[in-house]
């Protein structure tokens, strides 16, 4: 509670030393205002002993049942003895304060100060820690900040017109987790301030918009956060508010349209640069937080769009996607993962905490106790979360749904997320929930015994995917059933007289998982629309490249077969991250509910190349471009400034065959002589002793040149190999490589 308010509590409470408070009269709150500003100044212990003195009861008023109605004298001492519980900090004072307020509202339940001064107290207690004990005005299972925000509650059913109660009530309510029936009844406490002055103040505004959204009246929403805009509340707090709710009505275009204009405010106030930290902070990597905490001011709305946008490019999702998803799994995550009530740092456990609350109390008093306290499902606990947790008010299952999104599968107390190799099991229901399944039934290499050393092991396995799940992130592009195609991703020179470089991507999918279209009715002509879509991420700017292929066929493709094509693309030169969607169109996705994840659409796939390196010719550096690998008679060939260059898109060789190579160099010195070496070895094999290297030498002719080479494979057995060309100037220099992986299986 801040000093202006509490000084506006005291104007009223030494309005007159004896008698009933006239707590609704402005002009006796303004007759103490001189001596409740000098209270409100104060941090001289001895000034305030001496006003205690002077206000000090003389008979048993500050008792729970006192003999003799309270006067304003005694609700004037509880104030002090607050005012000095909050300067020394010490627990006996804020409970000699509590019991002041206690009694006087027992005994004066009609005065609204009373309650403020109750509620004052109470959250003072809760900062300091402090353990509630059951009483009259404390019901049995609640904590102090409970009843903080009933005080504030009953002061404005008392004078809706009461702004410090009004902005009192929101601070207490942050204090808490959103319990269902104490919420509710903060919301119809601050709808009584509709049509009062404190009704139209921001800070009363915002609380009821989210009171509104957090209790399913979200058609208010919107319309008290644009009464909030036009108040003058803090303008990025407001769209960010308004962004959500759009999201959540389905509205992406506004959502991203008032996210943007809230992020363009990010950065003025604290408020604000701290709320658009928060909403990144679920998601964000430690780097990420560090770098945006390091930002100036004008550097927050540029850095929050590149966020998202990276996100977005290394996904392979349109523009905005990650965005909008993070919103859908923000509600949902505040709709199931939170967790009832929220305890001090440092609160004892529920047992300590309740111990005396439980003796020999009914049946009903327990199952409050675990409604608060967490019960065997574990939905809402006492928890130790993790430090890496951004907030206390979600459950741990929160963190990594934010992150990751809804789980493949659910065992027990586990979560799983299927990566291949990568995979993510985690932890994430509470440990006293007693609930069927166990890791076993993810994954067979954890059933069984394991040895001391094999349960170390998966101790330490398990505790490095709980740290990936809680410091990366990911929003698949899913479809219902993957093409799962073959796909090469080559980085050459630019064409003669184009600036630039180019990006060839051949592909092969089988005819099984593709749809074919009809072409009419009297023949089994069939035609295959794909849809391939290309992004490319460089220093933070995105550039997408979208076209539709459509090849023809004299019948269905029977299974075995496959669909082979190749696309050439204009390209930035240097180091960047591609993404190439590719799927085929008329087949819209649908969004799923629950825990089924969000289907992209029906047949596609997305394929990820990260550091793709496309040369510049324009350099006097030695530059040199992908290999690109091709094979005789696969009826496929690409028009390379030299000529045509066979390709193979199902990138597989046979035992013996050979591999035609073709590459260029740039930045090349005519008349020099350089040496060049052909390196043929297993793939994942960093130091194979059964590696075969050629070599020979060659001068150059011209500054950028383009080679043809032949590679046998006579000798290798099946597998997958690696073909690499490094080229260097003989009288020494820089060396460049690049190298392309092929698969070599069968006979000729």
């Amino acid at each position: 509670m801040s000093r202006r308010a509490t000084t506006a509590l005291m104007g009223a409470l030494l309005a007159g030393s004896a008698g009933r408070l006239a707590a609704q009269d402005p002009a006796s709150r303004a007759q103490v205002r001189q001596l409740v500003e000098r209270i409100a100044r104060t941090t001289d212990r001895h000034d305030l002993d001496g006003l205690a003195r002077e206000y000090r009861p003389h008979g048993p008023a500050c008792t729970l049942l006192p003999a003799a109605p309270a006067t304003a004298r005694d609700l004037a001492y509880g104030f002090i003895v607050e005012r000095i519980g909050e300067l020394t900090r010490k627990t006996p004072d804020l409970l000699r304060a509590l019991e002041c307020f206690s009694g006087f509202a027992t005994s004066r339940p009609d005065w609204p100060m009373a309650w403020e001064g109750l509620g004052l107290t109470r959250l003072a207690l809760t900062r300091k820690g402090a353990i509630a004990r059951p009483g009259p005005l404390q019901p049995i299972g609640t904590i102090f900040v409970q009843g903080a925000v009933a005080a504030f509650i009953r002061a404005l059913e008392l004078d809706p017109a009461y702004a410090d109660a009004a902005l009192a009530l929101p601070a207490a309510v942050a204090e808490t987790y959103r319990v269902p029936i104490p919420l509710m009844a903060a919301r119809e406490a601050l709808r009584l301030t509709a049509s009062t002055p404190p009704g139209q103040l921001p800070a009363v505004l915002l609380a009821r918009a989210y009171y509104e959204r957090d209790t399913g009246s979200r058609d208010s929403t919107p319309v008290l956060l644009q009464r909030f805009l036009a108040a003058g509340g803090d303008s990025a707090l407001g769209y960010l508010g308004l962004a959500r709710e759009a999201f959540a009505a389905g509205d992406s275009a506004a959502g991203q349209r008032y996210y943007a204009l809230g992020r363009a405010r990010a950065g003025r106030t604290r408020a604000g640069r701290a709320a658009y930290r928060e909403h990144i902070a679920w998601i964000a990597s430690p780097e990420e937080l560090a770098a945006f905490d390091s930002l100036r001011s004008s550097a927050v709305d540029s850095a929050l769009e590149q966020f998202w946008a990276r996100r977005d490019a290394e996904s392979g999702h349109a523009e905005g996607a990650r965005l909008a998803e993070h919103f859908r799994r923000y509600d949902y995550a505040a709709a199931h993962f939170i967790v009832p009530v929220r305890y001090p740092p440092g609160t004892p456990s529920r047992e300590f905490l309740t111990s005396e609350a439980v003796s020999g109390v009914p049946d009903t008093a327990t199952r409050v106790l675990d409604r608060l306290y967490g019960d065997s499902t574990g939905e809402g606990s006492i928890l130790n979360l993790r430090p890496t947790d951004v907030s206390v008010a979600f459950d741990p299952r929160a963190p990594v749904y934010l992150r990751y999104g809804p789980p493949d599968n659910r065992f027990g107390r586990y979560w799983a997320y299927y990566r291949g190799s990568g995979n993510l099991y985690l932890l994430v229901v509470p440990r006293n929930a007693e609930l069927f399944g166990d890791l076993c039934d993810l994954d067979l290499a954890y059933c069984g015994s394991p040895s001391v050393e094999r349960r170390l092991s998966q101790k330490h396995d398990l505790d490095a995917m709980w740290q990936r799940a809680h410091t990366t992130d990911e929003y698949l592009v899913r479809y219902r059933k993957p093409l799962q195609p073959v796909l090469q991703i080559y980085a050459v020179h630019a064409a003669p007289g184009r600036p630039g470089g180019r990006i060839l991507i051949v592909f092969a999918i089988r005819g099984d998982r593709l749809a074919p279209r009809p072409l009419d009715s009297t023949s089994t002509r069939v035609a295959y629309d794909l849809r391939v879509h290309v992004v490319s991420m460089m220093h933070g700017a995105r550039v997408d490249q979208d076209t539709i292929q459509r090849f023809m066929s004299p019948r269905p493709l029977r299974d075995g077969e496959f669909m082979s094509g190749k696309l050439e693309l204009p390209a930035r030169p240097g180091r960047q991250n591609v993404r190439v969607v590719l799927d085929q169109p008329g087949s819209a996705g649908s969004r799923a509910a629950g825990y089924s994840p969000e289907l992209a659409g029906e047949r596609g796939t997305v394929v990820k190349l990260d550091g793709l390196l496309v040369p510049s010719p324009a350099g006097d550096s030695l530059s040199m471009s992908d290999i690109v690998l091709g094979r005789e008679g696969q009826g496929e060939s690409w028009e390379s400034p030299t000529g045509p260059v066979s390709l193979n898109p199902l990138n597989l060789y046979p035992v013996g065959g050979e591999v035609p190579v073709y590459y260029e160099v740039s930045g090349l010195v005519p008349g020099t002589e350089y040496r060049t070496q052909v390196t043929i070895r297993r793939a994942g094999v960093a130091e194979d002793r059964h590696a075969v290297t050629i070599g020979f030498r060659e001068t150059a002719t011209s500054a950028a040149q383009a080679f043809r080479r032949t590679v046998s494979l006579a000798g290798l057995s099946p597998g997958s190999y690696v073909v690499a060309v490094s080229i260097q100037a003989v009288e020494g220099g820089v060396a460049v490589a690049r190298g392309s992986t092929i698969n070599v299986a069968g006979s000729k």
